[in-house]
């Protein structure tokens, strides 16, 4: 039926409303100390204390409207989990449908390269074992303001110091769509922020025309 109204033209006015209005389900995992609560903060602009650190354990994270540009999407509430060993038994119930959007956040200052492989590839063998289809991955480096090379490394060629020496196409086993490219931000920067939020609008253009065209959503979707 999708299929066939976008072929008519009358879906593609349904199709650029689920695209400007959509829910987004997403989930920020990652190292620790990697700012993944004050990334949650950021994107529900909330006030947070850039000057602080107070270790995650297990945090609700209750639905809100993303926004940026003219674009809102609907985050669907989910959890804040920390980044230590013991946090990782929470992948498996935060993963937990279609199109899930994974930002996995990694510390420049503290690049862990084979901690970070190992749960990638936990996280691609959740996605795949539980059939989820449209899942995307993007790693977020962190911190670059603290960055010791920050001096003589660009924003972007940090990220590509990052992708080279995680160099996850080696990752044997790997089936999790995971982004090409690598962000590298300042969390307390507000340029960076609105780089992070148009990503996530864009991830999630991609995930829903995947979704549409294996089936997985329908029309019910545009209007709940």
């Amino acid at each position: 039926m999708i299929g066939s109204l976008l072929s008519a033209g009358v879906g593609s006015y349904l199709f650029n409303k689920l695209k400007q209005n959509s829910k987004i389900r997403l989930i920020v995992l990652g190292s620790e100390a990697s700012g993944k609560t004050t990334l949650w903060k950021r994107l529900k602009e909330e006030k947070f204390d850039s000057m602080s650190y107070n270790p995650t354990v297990e945090s609700k994270i209750e639905n809100f409207k993303l926004e940026i540009d003219d674009k809102i999407a609907d985050v669907e509430s989910t959890e804040d989990i920390g980044g230590g060993d013991d946090c990782v038994r929470f992948y498996d119930t935060l993963i937990k449908g279609h199109g899930t959007v994974i930002y996995y956040l990694v510390d420049l200052t503290n690049l862990k390269c084979r901690e970070v492989r190992a749960r990638l590839l936990k996280i691609s063998k959740i996605v795949e074992q539980k059939e989820y289809k449209g899942c995307r991955c993007k790693i977020i480096a962190t911190h670059y303001d603290k960055f010791e090379e920050n001096k003589v490394l660009s924003q972007e060629n940090a990220a590509g110091k990052v992708k080279q020496l995680l160099d996850i196409r080696s990752i044997t086993g790997m089936t999790l769509d995971i982004a090409d490219t690598v962000l590298a931000v300042n969390l307390n920067n507000n340029d960076d922020i609105s780089r992070i939020k148009k990503d996530v609008m864009k991830i999630q253009e991609k995930t829903i025309d995947q979704l549409i065209n294996e089936g997985k959503i329908f029309l019910d979707d545009l209007f709940k």
